[in-house]
């Protein structure tokens, strides 16, 4: 300043003593408060630790996740993802409307004539009858010449079905249609899940807010019976166990093999040849024997009788010893 005041340039002794002013009211006032919010930053960061470490713990409990990837998000089951084609699923449901039972978004009652294998309350005769015209508002059921053993399928839907069977668990987004043979299937996923988990992060899992979600298992619906089988999930977590405990009639027990039999379109069931048409122990008759217990066993395992399934499968021993 003294320099440029000997000199004469005025300016350049302003702008000097201006630069000193602004940068000694920086050092007092800004520069302590960038310090102090930068301190109180790097506090907070390692005090939140303990505290960041505790959620990622209950997030991978509450979702089932990696212990290497705790943030990673997780996902519905995609089992059937080469199915969800929108035409392929277009042309099916036209086809379910037209002949099945039990459809995604089927309403009202239904009256099966012929219906031992729909799981559904039968017509039924007397005051039976009478209550189940009463129900559906619909007298002529008295003198109509339905025999007792007609079904009354009520519960059409397939989510409002499962929801009626097993109302503890969330519901995959899709309803995926599959064959078991020839058989048209709905496929959809169960997920234990709840909004109220503490402590773990929370996603929109579903259609819905949930902090825990777990894979359950995988219901099958039969559209022709409505029958419901439950696969469950291998490494399935407590509340799954405890359902399948408490109702186990509801529950396919033994390992998921039903879910390999899926196919995207219907398969043919092989031909049933009756016993006894082939001369007893030549190659014709070995082949009729073991294709009728195949069609057994095959037509077991699609109802999901392990029972008869084992019986069939019993049966073919003494018939390949035999041979």
């Amino acid at each position: 300043m003294l320099l440029s005041g000997w000199t004469g340039q005025v300016r350049a002794g302003f702008f000097t003593v201006s630069a000193v002013l602004i940068f000694s009211v920086a050092l007092d006032l800004i520069l302590p408060s960038v310090v102090r919010q930068i301190g109180m930053a790097t506090g907070q960061t390692s005090r939140d630790t303990p505290y960041a470490a505790t959620r990622a713990a209950y997030t991978r409990r509450a979702y089932g996740l990696d212990r290497t990837d705790p943030s990673a998000v997780p996902k519905e089951i995609a089992r059937f993802a080469s199915f969800v084609d929108s035409s392929r699923v277009a042309r099916v449901m036209t086809i379910a409307r037209d002949s099945a039972v039990v459809y995604p978004g089927a309403s009202g009652s239904a009256i099966v004539k012929r219906g031992a294998a729909v799981a559904a309350p039968a017509l039924g005769t007397g005051l039976q009858r009478l209550a189940n015209a009463w129900a559906e508002q619909r007298l002529d059921l008295l003198w109509s010449s339905l025999p007792a053993d007609a079904k009354v399928v009520r519960t059409r839907d397939v989510r409002s079905r499962l929801y009626a069977l097993f109302p503890i668990f969330a519901q995959g987004s899709d309803v995926v249609p599959a064959y078991l043979g020839d058989s048209l299937t709905w496929v959809v996923e169960l997920y234990s899940a709840s909004d109220t988990y503490p402590l773990s992060k929370h996603y929109t899992l579903a259609g819905a807010d949930r902090s825990y979600f777990r894979h359950s298992g995988t219901a099958l619906v039969n559209a022709t019976t409505g029958r419901t089988i439950l696969v469950p999930a291998p490494g399935a977590d407590a509340i799954a166990i405890a359902w399948r405990t408490e109702f186990p009639e509801l529950i396919r027990a033994g390992a998921p093999d039903l879910l390999d039999e899926l196919t995207p379109s219907p398969r043919a069931a092989p031909p049933v040849i009756a016993p006894n048409t082939y001369p007893p122990g030549t190659d014709a008759a070995f082949r009729a024997d073991v294709t009728r217990l195949y069609a057994r066993m095959k037509s077991a395992l699609e109802a999901g009788d392990l029972k008869a399934f084992g019986a069939a499968y019993d049966s073919l021993g003494p018939v390949i010893g035999k041979r």
